[in-house]
This record gives structure tokens, C-alpha cells and sequence, in this order.
């Protein structure tokens, strides 16, 4: 058995090893065939960006030789006589009109603009730029700076103008490459123009300008400073990496460049005349999302083909199996109907003695609920002997009364004093509806009913509770509030029941308040509010609490702190038993200061 699961770990391995390195060889092999492609693609567009700024560059090539020939041009820079300026700053005005030259202008050997398309320009030197010092020399110019003046970046041209052969000044014009820096942004292409010195010039990616390939050496920028090429701002290298040379078909990590990411192909086009370099950037991800999805499909593949021949494999080992399930199905049948049988028999036997169970179960049921309803009564019985003694003192007085005014009555009929007689009938009857209202709750409190289930008022309810400890709260100075949100609330319980556990926790309360002596704030607050149809009825007292060891233990049977003979632990036992057979819940907790019980009960306000 083990050497069959080391056999086929082995074969899942090396089936998984093979799938792995067909993915790898299809991925390499797309990546290598979309990066040719891409390289191809990107060739072409960099040839065309490359030919369309050429093509700029020598539109502007024989301006500043055109202006150069010119007689009054010449006369100017030879005589340096200043009442051909007028003519000549017109002549560049002519010149400049129609084309997209920003300014025309001629220096003198000392490099000082003598005459100008732009009047502002009259006056300047502009000895230090590189193009000058090119056209002084013999040759033309180019040169890519921010002009001083301007401060706009643009392209110089410039030639010499001669007198025979002597040099007697340079013809210098200005123009914004803007529309092709636009026409590249407009492709979608990451574009970018380095200069002579390897700085970016112009780019699609705003962040790269005058930014070098390498960190510049001391002559570079001691050369660049005097001519005032660039703004004043520190160059810093291009990618985190410096670029020794312009590159040409290697993948470069995007990241290391301003606003970059991914990988990149670098590609560049060298513009032999100025000495500039145009490089294009192209997005790998399409490259390697083909390369993912041919690497995917040559796993497949291998996949596919190791699965065929796993196929043949099984479904040659699956016939021979299914031979051997028959015959031992046939044996399982066999040996299952005998277990069947044997099982219905014993089920039979359990289920008979389940029914057993479940008939004692239902009478220890009905006896328990028995149990429980006594042990209500009995604790309602128990309250009624506790306030047995104010009742009567409260039954003493209307009945003192109602002898007195009987006997009076006597004597005054015999007077003839009628209409005294019909007074003292009348409060005999006020009297005894007295006797009849202290009595009546008594009556129905001790009643022994059956649970009933019936929307009750919740302050009628209260009501009652508190006549029933009338007696004993009016020897007591403790002030009972009762504020029930809204007024009409209604709880589904049974109304006897409720009271008793009413008059369980307030008498408690009070019972709680005065073993302290008396003092302090003799309160009880009775609040009751309903929420998403559950009523919340909060009895609080403001007596010493509860402490932990009694908080933990009160709701069991026969555990009291009342001294002996004065309870038996079964109020608040029986009070959450009736509040649970009444579908709601009974708590109890410490409410700085005092105690806090809550019950909770299923909202019936109609």
C-alpha cells in the first residue's frame, strides 16, 4: 500500500513537473515572439517621429542663410549704420510672416543683436550661445535652449553673414518644436528627445524634461551654465539607474522612472546632424499578458495530452473494476438485506421504548406544571398572610363606622329623624363599596386559576399590586412613581400572575429600604416603555443593592437574606418561573445605589 501512494505521488509530480515547463517553454516562446513584434512596431513609429522632426529641422535650415544674403542686412552689419535698422527690423517682420518663426534677428561679431523681428530683442548679447559661436566660426548652427529673453524653450538656427569672405555677423531665427512635442503626445506614445548633452528636451511625459541620462560631468555643466541652456533648475538623472548610452531594444524597469511603471522596451533613434537622440518607450504589459495566456495554453495542452493518457489508463483499470464491484456488490446486497432485517427488528424494540419514555416524560411534565402552579398559589397565599394584619386595620375602620352609624340610625328613626336616617343609609353604603373595593383584590389575588394568556393594561395591573400593598406601604414613608409610555400599554399575560410578581418586587423593595432604617431617598420608580414589540417594565429601589455572593444566588430556591421565619426564599423563584410560563424574561441587577429588576414582555397594545 505504500509503495503504490509513493508511485502515485511520483506520477502526480512528474506530470505536474511536465505541465510546468511546457507553460514556462510557451510563455518564453510568446514572450520572445511579441517582444520581436513589438520591437518591429515600435522601429517604424520611432523612424517616423524621427523623420517628422527632421523634417522640421530642415524647414528652417536656409532661413538665416536667406536673410544673410540680403544687401541691407549686410550694409547694416558691415557699416553699422544706424539708419538701416528701421529697414532691416522690417525686413525680418516680412520674413517671419507666414511661417511659424518666432523671431528673426542679426548679431554683430561682438554677438549683439543689432536688428530684430521683436524690438525687444535689440540690444542683447548673445556671445555665450553656442549657436552664435557656430556661425562665427563658418558653420550653421542648431542649438535647443530657453531663451533668455523669452524664457520660452525653442530651437536656434544660424549661419554667417559675409562680406566677401569676411564674417561680419550671424542670422539667427527662433522656432517652437510644441507641434511635434503635441503630435507625439497625440500618438499615445512615452516619447522623449535628448539633446547633445543627454538631457530630455522634450518628452510626452511632462516630468522627464531636463532630465539627464547620466549625471552630468563637471565640463558638461560648466558648459551648459555659460550658455544658459536649461532653466534654473538642479538636472537630475532620468531613472534611478543612469543610462550610459541612448538604449535600443532592452526592457528597462518603469518604476525607476518619474510617473512609471511596469516594464518598458527602450528603443532610440540616433539624428545624426545636431548630435540628438529620440527614444520611445513601449508599454510590455500587452506582451506579457499574451505571453501569460500562451504559457496558460501550453500548460493546458500538456495538461489535455497527460489526461488523455491517463483516460485510456482508467478507463482500462475502470472496466476491470466495475467486474470486481459487481461481484461484490452482489455479496454486499446480500450481507445488507440480513443486516437490514436484523436493524427493523431492533428499531422496532427502541422505538416501542420510546414511546415508553415519552408517555412518563409527559407525566413527569404535568406533574412538574402541577408542582409549579402550587407553589404559585402557595406564594400568593404566603403574601396574602403577610399583609393579612394591615388589611385588617384597614377593614377595622369602615367597620367601627359602619357599627356606629347602624346604631345611630336606630335612634334617630325613632326620633322621626328622617332625612338623617336616609344620610346615615347612604354613607353605610359608601362605606361598605369601601370594604368591597380592599376585599375585591384580595379575592381575585388568591384565587387559583389556570394560566390564561390575554392582553392585559399594564397600569391596571400596577394598580391593583399597589392596593394590595396599600396596607403595608402607609405605614411607610416611601413614595412609590409609576410613568408608563405610552398610558394605554397592554402586555400579553395573565393578570393575576402579573400582579403577584408586581407585589413580590415592590414589597421587596420596600422591605429593602426600610431594614436600612428609613433613611436616605425612600423611592421606588415603576417605568414601563415598548420597543419593537417588546414591553420593558423596570421596578427600581434606592436601597443598599445587592452584594455579589446574593446577586449571584437569587433567583434559587430557599436562598434568602431575611432572618429566620420571616421568608423562605421562594419569592423571586416563583416570580421568574410565572414571568417565564409567561413568555418573557425576569433579571435582576445593582442600580448605583438600589436594585433593578426588569421584565420583559411581548407588547399586546391594541
Amino acid at each position: 500500500m505504500r509503495t503504490r501512494r509513493v508511485r502515485r505521488a511520483l506520477n502526480l509530480l512528474l506530470l505536474v513537473a511536465a505541465c510546468t515547463l511546457a507553460a514556462w517553454l510557451g510563455y518564453r516562446a510568446a514572450w520572445e515572439w511579441q517582444l520581436a513584434r513589438l520591437h518591429d512596431a515600435g522601429r517604424q513609429r520611432l523612424v517616423l517621429f524621427a523623420r517628422s522632426l527632421e523634417s522640421v529641422l530642415d524647414k528652417y535650415e536656409h532661413l538665416p542663410f536667406m536673410i544673410g544674403l540680403h544687401k541691407d542686412a549686410i550694409r547694416l552689419l558691415r557699416d553699422k549704420d544706424p539708419a538701416l535698422v528701421p529697414a532691416v527690423n522690417e525686413l525680418l517682420k516680412q520674413a517671419q510672416a507666414g511661417t511659424e518663426v518666432t523671431q528673426f534677428y542679426l548679431l554683430d561679431t561682438a554677438g549683439t543683436a543689432v536688428a530684430s523681428s521683436q524690438q525687444r530683442l535689440i540690444g542683447n548679447n548673445y556671445e555665450y550661445r553656442p549657436y552664435f559661436r557656430q556661425a562665427m566660426a563658418g558653420g550653421a548652427g542648431l542649438f535647443y535652449s530657453v531663451g533668455t529673453t523669452t524664457l520660452v524653450p525653442g530651437c536656434f538656427r544660424s549661419r554667417p553673414v559675409r562680406d566677401g569672405d569676411r564674417i561680419i555677423g550671424v542670422a539667427a531665427i527662433t522656432f517652437s518644436l510644441n507641434g511635434v512635442e503635441r503630435g507625439w503626445a497625440e500618438s499615445g506614445e512615452r516619447v522623449a528627445l535628448v539633446d547633445e548633452n543627454g538631457v530630455v528636451v522634450l518628452s510626452t511625459t511632462e516630468s522627464w524634461k531636463y532630465r539627464a541620462l547620466k549625471p552630468l560631468s563637471e565640463e558638461v555643466r560648466k558648459r551648459v551654465v555659460a550658455a544658459r541652456q536649461y532653466p534654473e533648475v538642479q538636472i537630475r538623472p532620468l531613472a534611478a539607474e543612469a543610462l550610459d548610452v541612448l538604449p535600443e531594444g532592452v526592457v528597462v524597469d518603469g518604476a525607476k522612472f518619474p510617473e512609471g511603471r511596469g516594464k518598458w522596451l527602450a528603443q532610440s533613434y540616433l539624428i545624426g546632424g545636431p548630435g540628438w537622440g529620440l527614444m520611445l518607450f513601449s508599454d510590455l504589459r500587452e506582451v506579457r499578458e499574451t505571453a501569460v495566456l500562451g504559457g496558460v495554453g501550453a500548460g493546458f495542452a500538456a495538461a489535455f495530452l497527460a489526461s488523455l493518457f491517463v483516460y485510456g489508463r482508467l478507463r482500462k483499470k475502470s472496466r476491470r473494476d466495475r467486474r470486481e464491484a459487481a461481484e461484490a456488490l452482489k455479496r454486499v446486497s446480500e450481507d445488507l438485506e440480513r443486516r437490514i432485517e436484523e436493524r427493523t427488528a431492533q428499531l422496532s424494540n427502541a422505538n416501542q421504548q420510546l414511546h415508553e419514555k415519552v408517555n412518563d416524560l409527559e407525566k413527569t411534565e404535568a406533574i412538574l406544571r402541577k408542582t409549579t402552579d402550587d407553589a404559585v398559589q402557595a406564594g400568593k397565599l404566603a403574601v396574602l398572610g403577610q399583609l393579612a394584619a394591615g388589611v385588617s386595620h384597614e377593614l377595622n375602620q369602615p367597620l367601627s363606622a359602619l357599627q356606629m352609624l347602624a346604631g345611630n340610625g336606630v335612634t334617630l328613626l325613632e326620633m322621626g329623624e328622617t332625612d338623617e336616617v336616609r344620610g346615615n343609609l347612604q354613607a353605610i353604603g359608601e362605606l361598605v363599596g369601601r370594604l368591597g373595593h380592599i376585599v375585591g383584590p384580595l379575592k381575585s389575588f388568591a384565587r387559583k386559576s389556570p394560566l390564561e394568556l390575554v392582553p392585559v393594561r399594564l397600569g391596571a395591573a400596577i394598580d391593583n399590586a399597589l392596593m394590595l400593598l396599600s396596607a403595608v406601604t402607609a405605614r411607610t414613608p416611601v413614595k412609590i412613581e409609576v410613568s408608563i409610555e405610552p398610558p394605554d400599554l397592554h402586555v400579553l399575560a395573565d393578570s393575576v400572575r402579573l400582579e403577584q410578581v408586581l407585589v413580590n418586587l415592590i414589597r421587596n423593595g420596600v422591605q429593602a429600604m426600610m431594614e436600612e432604617g428609613g433613611g436616605g431617598d425612600l423611592r421606588i420608580e415603576i417605568t414601563a416603555t415598548s420597543d419593537a414589540g417588546i414591553v420593558r417594565l423596570v421596578i427600581r429601589d434606592y436601597g443598599p443593592g445587592f452584594s455579589a455572593d446574593t446577586l449571584a444566588h437569587l433567583f434559587e430556591p430557599f436562598y434568602t437574606t431575611k432572618p429566620t421565619g420571616e421568608g423562605l426564599g421562594l419569592g423571586l423563584t416563583i416570580s421568574r418561573a410565572i414571568i417565564e410560563r409567561l413568555g418573557g424574561t425576569l433579571r435582576a441587577e445593582n442600580a448605583e445605589p438600589g436594585a433593578r429588576f426588569e421584565i420583559l414582555l411581548k407588547d399586546a397594545t391594541p
